[in-house]
């Protein structure tokens, strides 16, 4: 039987005061769950909550150590999420396993504004990508083509290009 999260909790998260959403970062390392995650998203969505706040947040979900937590934060990130920045710190910090999605965050790092792009770059950084020649020349077509278009994230794109190339 699943045991509901303390509904104070979740309002702290979703409402409460940045020193009420510290407490709640606090007791949810102690009592949450992965089932109850879902007020931790509504908060790093928060726009009056401030940069400390939200990267205590960030800190509390890299620290989470189910393994079913890298489905959970790709679903957000391909859903309308708010604060994909955060999520996606909180992805290379956790250190798991994102292999499987490296398309994503290539697309990323192309795709979205300077910050964004700068996380998912920092994602496959911190992973450790195996790539089959086929995908490696995928990729770096794919990043060359947007350096070549002068894209704005130029320097980003640059370095995952080489990056990509030195990995094996």
């Amino acid at each position: 039987m699943k045991v509901k999260f303390n509904e104070s909790i979740i309002k702290a998260f979703e409402e409460g005061s940045p020193e009420e959403v510290l407490s709640a970062v606090e007791e949810f390392k102690i009592s949450g769950n992965i089932d109850s995650l879902e007020c931790v998203f509504n908060a790093i969505a928060r726009e009056d909550l401030e940069q400390p706040i939200i990267n205590k947040i960030v800190e509390l979900m890299s620290d989470i150590k189910d393994d079913k937590i890298v489905d959970i934060y790709i679903d957000k990130l391909q859903s309308e999420q708010k604060n994909k920045k955060a999520i996606l710190s909180a992805c290379w910090q956790s250190g798991k396993d994102y292999s499987q999605h490296i398309d994503m965050f290539i697309d990323m790092i192309i795709n979205s504004p300077f910050e964004e792009s700068f996380e998912a770059f920092s994602v496959i950084e911190n992973s450790n990508f195996h790539l089959s020649d086929e995908q490696k020349s995928r990729y770096v077509g794919l990043l060359k083509g947007a350096f070549d278009n002068g894209h704005p994230n130029n320097t980003i794109i640059h370095t995952a290009h080489h990056m990509i190339l030195e990995l094996s």
